[in-house]
């Protein structure tokens, strides 16, 4: 049977369509409007005031509207007569259409437009729960007719409507909470997911699979036992050293499944790696060091033994330093290493190594240069020099074992033999140096490599809070999550898409 329209407003006309932009309607109102609340044939109606709902009738709908504005309108328009009299003012709204009714049946968006001169009624409080509040539960089109629960955030002022959600139309989509500062936001969002969560971990109403939230806090306002949900886990990271270990199931670091990591994509992100030189220069560093499936630390006497050699065939002052620094991150003293490292200078003016120690196998100068030793890139001498770094170097305990300590020495390296192969320019790879100096110690602080490759977040809710990270970690940090996670479930769902 065909639904029938709710006539019980249809005798409470308070006012008359006067202009309509396209779905911003301007409506002259009657002088019986003014009250706060009314009551009609055992009905209890709203006044008109902003944020309020009116009804428009036409046909068989009635066009639901939002009081947006409010303002009065001179019927004399003569601003050099500047008296207030009651006939003189009519009260005007705008209204914004948000849905119709047809018969009892609420649907939301443009189900019909108004025409000039339509009636304009006031909605009932079981209507605007209808608006407001829509119907409760929902019944499931599955074959086992299983009840749909929505999610309530709060009452609506002044009629104190449970105000209703559907929550799987509203966390299937992108959301944005606008407002200025202290407006609630943050409560805002607090509130959402706190309804949702009830529904599955206290009420069981809802079951969460598989699915993974990330709450990115970066003032630290989710980290408490009870807020949002108790049935999470916290990523209280900081770059500042201070952790508080109080929190309730903490974990102070992000664990990146190793195979993620040595990814040039990857770093290209977490180092900002330009497209054109340095990200290829990225890529030399990984194929070189760790695609081969060679163990880094195992080969380390032979790197710096060979990045020694490329240092002293093709003298170079940019060379010297990237090895000693090398060296120093290594934690190892020049002079055990080598004494050519300690005492030798750069000339710039003809391009060549000096000391002004005696060193083996190095040329006495003469003249001016008299108390000078020079090198002359002779291969037999560095070759022979090169064994008894590589065999002191494998004879020190060398305390390393940090992946992104590995990149920026593997980074030091590769680019000491680039300088002597002469296939990049130092000052456009320098700043990509830099910066892998500048954030390793940071990203140590916040980021574990772990050798399984599994989900980075191992709760169904998961808070990484920023609190106590600087700035720079806080952009970069979002990235990384956002990428490993994408990666990670596109490939989970190709491989659901292909055993179907």
């Amino acid at each position: 049977m065909e639904d029938k329209i709710d006539n019980t407003s249809l005798n409470f006309i308070v006012g008359s369509v006067l202009e309509i932009k396209g779905t911003v309607v301007i409506i002259r109102l009657f002088e019986n409007t003014s009250q706060l609340m009314y009551f009609f044939n055992g009905e209890k109606y709203s006044g008109i005031i902003i944020g309020s709902y009116i009804g428009i009738v036409r046909g068989q709908y009635i066009i639901v509207g939002k009081v947006e504005k409010e303002y009065a309108y001179d019927l004399l328009k003569d601003l050099s007569v500047q008296e207030f009299r009651k006939d003189r003012f009519v009260r005007e709204i705008e209204v914004k259409i948000i849905g119709s009714f047809k018969g009892n049946v609420y649907e939301s968006g443009m189900v019909a437009f108004p025409q000039i001169f339509n009636d304009v009624v006031l909605l009932s409080e079981k209507q605007k729960k209808k608006i407001i509040g829509g119907s409760g539960e929902v019944t499931d089109t599955g074959s086992d007719n299983k009840k749909i629960p929505k999610i309530s955030i709060g009452k609506t002022w002044p009629d104190r409507i449970t105000y209703n959600l559907t929550w799987y139309k509203l966390f299937n989509s992108h959301i944005a909470i606008f407002g200025n500062t202290g407006s609630g936001k943050s409560n805002t969002l607090a509130k959402l997911y706190h309804e949702l969560f009830k529904l599955g971990f206290i009420e069981n109403q809802l079951d969460f699979g598989t699915s993974k939230f990330v709450l990115l806090d970066f003032n630290g306002e989710y980290i408490g036992k009870e807020t949002v949900t108790s049935s999470k886990k916290i990523y209280n990271l900081s770059t500042a050293g201070k952790l508080d270990d109080t929190l309730y199931e903490e974990d102070h670091f992000l664990h990146i499944p190793e195979k993620r990591f040595w990814d040039k994509d990857m770093l290209s992100v977490l180092f900002g790696a330009t497209e054109q030189t340095q990200q290829p220069f990225l890529g030399r560093v990984l194929n070189y060091y760790f695609e081969g499936g060679e163990d880094f630390k195992e080969n380390l006497p032979e790197y710096i033994a060979q990045a020694f050699k490329n240092v002293y065939i093709v003298p170079n002052k940019n060379s010297l330093d990237l090895f000693k620094q090398a060296l120093s991150l290594l934690k190892l003293e020049f002079s055990k290493v080598s004494d050519w490292i300690i005492n030798t200078l750069y000339n710039s003016t003809n391009e060549s190594f000096y000391s002004k120690n005696f060193l083996k196998n190095w040329q006495p100068g003469s003249g001016k240069s008299e108390g000078n030793y020079y090198w002359n890139a002779e291969e037999a001498k560095v070759n022979e020099e090169k064994e008894k770094v590589r065999s002191r170097v494998d004879k020190l305990n060398i305390d390393f074992d940090n992946p992104m300590k590995d990149l920026q020495l593997a980074a030091y390296l590769k680019m000491i033999y680039e300088l002597r192969q002469n296939t990049v320019q130092y000052d456009h790879i320098a700043p990509l140096l830099h910066r892998i100096e500048s954030r390793v110690s940071d990203f140590s602080k916040v980021f574990k490599i772990v050798s399984v490759d599994d989900e980075i977040f191992c709760k169904t809710v998961n808070v990484v809070s920023f609190k106590d990270v600087n700035q720079d970690m806080k952009m970069l940090i979002p990235m990384i999550i956002a990428k490993i996670t994408y990666e990670m479930n596109k490939e989970i769902l190709r491989k659901t898409e292909s055993l179907i």
